[in-house]
């Protein structure tokens, strides 16, 4: 259960990582077109950052939920790549209130692809743990299915000496 409530948080922050980056795509195609003014875009750019804030908050608590598995997955450590993010946001923000829109421009460009690369480092963390799970599970399967032949032959066996047993066997009474 707490596994499933893992993969599904991992596939939650992968979800809005993209679509966070998707809108401060947007938000540098619309600030070098020209269609958003200074303080719109200053406001659209914090509203960005927080929002990312909040995925950081949901990283911490994903770190949280795996490390409580009784074997957790080997997630990618992301604190350099959240960091970086982080400055560029900051550094678009910065940017943006003071009008220079091609500085900013390249920092939105940098957030964009590196929320991208975090997104993609959490589907493919999630896709090697959940193979190596599938392997071991295999493997346990194979185990209990040697485990449960190795039990039937031994009961037939039994079966034909009790068959063989007459009633007034010593074997036979308790």
């Amino acid at each position: 259960l707490k596994k499933m409530q893992v993969d599904e948080k991992i596939d939650g922050i992968e979800k809005e990582l993209q679509e966070l980056a998707k809108k401060q795509d947007d938000l540098k195609n619309a600030v070098a077109d020209k269609r958003v003014g200074r303080e719109e875009a200053v406001e659209k750019q914090k509203e960005i950052n927080d929002q990312f804030d909040q995925i950081k908050d949901d990283l911490k608590k994903l770190d949280e939920l795996n490390d409580a598995l009784i074997r957790p997955m080997d997630l990618p450590s992301l604190e350099e790549l959240q960091d970086e993010i982080d400055s560029d946001l900051n550094d678009s923000k910065e940017n943006l209130s003071k009008g220079k829109d091609s500085k900013a421009g390249q920092s939105q460009k940098g957030a964009a692809e590196k929320m991208e690369k975090m997104a993609q480092q959490l589907d493919q963390a999630q896709m090697d743990s959940n193979q190596q799970q599938q392997g071991e599970d295999l493997e346990m399967l194979r185990a209990i299915l040697e485990s449960l032949i190795t039990l039937s032959v031994e009961q037939e066996g039994v079966m034909h000496k009790f068959q063989k047993v007459m009633q007034d066997d010593p074997n036979y009474r308790f």
